[in-house]
């Protein structure tokens, strides 16, 4: 893979980018205050697509020692969302809220963490649509799903708006 810091269109812009070498937006790597919580990275993303990781801890199991169907759901939001909202510019950022989001529970997660996926299916200028899936360390599709989502007021463009 070529160097995601090194710009593939004139005005800067990048088509990805990983958690160690973020390129010139770091802050698509910098996740909100419940995802931090229960410990989800972006570790790659691009456009119109995005890989994370949940380490599984205790207090993430359900009564049976697996991952609580409520984790689940709430990785396949966050990394849905993040498809649709990449943003190169530094000091920018697009946005998104959750229109509706289908989980389809498949396996019991193994291991000691959640891989999750997720990639643009369909788009328009203001909702996306996205496919998630969330895998275990030995590879098994523990869930998949589609989720619809809608671009915050002014994060549509590309550009993004300013963090604040």
């Amino acid at each position: 893979m070529d160097d995601a810091r090194t710009p593939a269109h004139p005005d800067g812009y990048i088509d990805s980018a990983t958690e160690d070498n973020p390129g010139p937006n770091p802050e698509m790597f910098r996740l909100g205050g419940f995802n931090r919580m229960i410990g989800l990275r972006y570790v790659a993303r691009g456009d119109g697509w995005v890989k994370g990781v949940l380490p599984l801890r205790p207090e993430l199991l359900n009564k049976a020692g697996t991952a609580h169907g409520g984790l689940l759901s709430a990785v396949m939001d966050s990394v849905g969302t993040g498809s649709g909202c990449w943003c190169p510019y530094p000091g920018r950022t697009r946005q998104c809220v959750t229109l509706s989001l289908t989980a389809n529970f498949v396996g019991v997660a193994k291991g000691e963490a959640l891989h999750v996926s997720s990639r643009v299916k369909s788009a328009g200028r203001k909702i996306f649509s996205s496919e998630i899936e969330v895998h275990d360390d030995f590879g098994t599709l523990c869930a998949h799903g589609v989720g619809t989502f809608k671009y915050v007021k002014g994060t549509s463009d590309p550009h993004g708006v300013p963090v604040t």
